[in-house]
Order: structure tokens, then sequence, then C-alpha cells
């Protein structure tokens, strides 16, 4: 690297630090001394809307290209890159922390890295359209958890209850396709 014509920077004594053993150890140290100061930062009280659940957390994958040489191990699921990781994170919002976190193909469904309905009791989880499985939504309700995901636009529910912003009822609404309801079958702004 040149600063100017004249100067030079030689990276001989940076790189030989790096190559010590303790290097690692220190680094390790640092990470974990950052991460707590920012924990400290992130966490605070959850809404009073929330503090019926015993915690509430946040499921989510995030995916990563890796060297295409890896693409046996780790398929992707775009053709543009043939080799890519899936991240998949939960989360808990009452400590702010990572509850789980497991690395695997692109390919791989998100759904087989929800936890399992048995460690939900009492706990809310949020995910988003890549999860939904009603099978897992059943058994999560049969072992007292409770959950809110990000719906796919093909998904047409029935209304079994429906109540306007001031919480009265609207019974004619009740067993009709959420996507039949229009302006002209109901005028209320808000529905609940």
């Amino acid at each position: 690297m040149c600063l100017c014509d004249r100067d030079n920077v030689a990276y001989k004594l940076f790189h030989n630090q790096l190559r010590k053993e303790e290097f690692p150890h220190f680094m390790r140290q640092l990470v974990q001394f950052a991460m707590a100061q920012f924990t400290r930062q992130l966490c605070s009280q959850l809404p009073d809307k929330l503090s019926c659940f015993d915690d509430v957390l946040l499921q989510d994958g995030c995916s990563f290209h890796v060297h295409k040489d890896l693409a046996y191990i780790y398929p992707s699921r775009f053709k543009r890159n043939p080799a890519a990781i899936e991240c998949h994170m939960t989360m808990s919002l009452k400590t702010c922390m990572p509850k789980e976190m497991t690395i695997s193909a692109d390919t791989a469904s998100e759904r087989i890295f929800l936890s399992s309905p048995s460690t939900m009791i009492n706990k809310l989880l949020l995910a988003d359209a890549g999860y939904p499985d009603f099978d897992y939504f059943s058994e999560l309700e049969q072992c007292g958890g409770f959950y809110i995901f990000r719906g796919a636009k093909s998904l047409n529910p029935s209304v079994i209850e429906a109540r306007n912003s001031k919480g009265r009822e609207m019974p004619k609404l009740v067993d009709k396709k959420l996507k039949d309801i229009t302006r002209r079958t109901n005028r209320s702004e808000v529905l609940n």
C-alpha cells in the first residue's frame, strides 16, 4: 500500500501480532465484552400488552452465499449462486439474547428449525411467511403456546369472529372468507 510515492506501509509487524497464540483469546474476550455492552443497551421491558407471556420469541433465517465448490454440501435455492448456507436464529425479546442458532443448506425447509411445541408453554412465537405449518400450529396450541405468523397471499382463511374498533361484534362477517370482505360487505375501517 502506498500513501504517496515516497511512503510505504509494511504490514509484517501487524501480521506477526495476528500469528500469536494469544490473539484468538484476546479477540474472544473483546467480542464478549462488546456483546455484553450491546446487550445492556438493548435490554428493556416488554410492553405491558406482552407481559402475559413468559417470553416472546422471534424466529427467522438469513441466507449467505459461500464458495461454489461447496454446492454439493450447501446447495442454494438460486441458480445465480450455486452454494449458500442458511442461518436460522431464535431470539428472545425478553432477554434480547439468542436462544438457538442452526446452520443448514439454503435449500433446507425453515419449518424444521422451529422450537419444539413442548418448550413453548405460555410463549409467543413470531415468524415470517417461510415458517407456517398448520400441524405445528395445532400442536403449539395444544401445548399452551401462541403464535403470530405472516401468511402468504395465497391464504384465505374463514372468519370465525369479527369486531370493529369499538369492540362491537360483526356477526355478518362470520364464516366469510377473508378475501370476500370488501368495502361493499363491510364499512368499518378497523376490524379486530
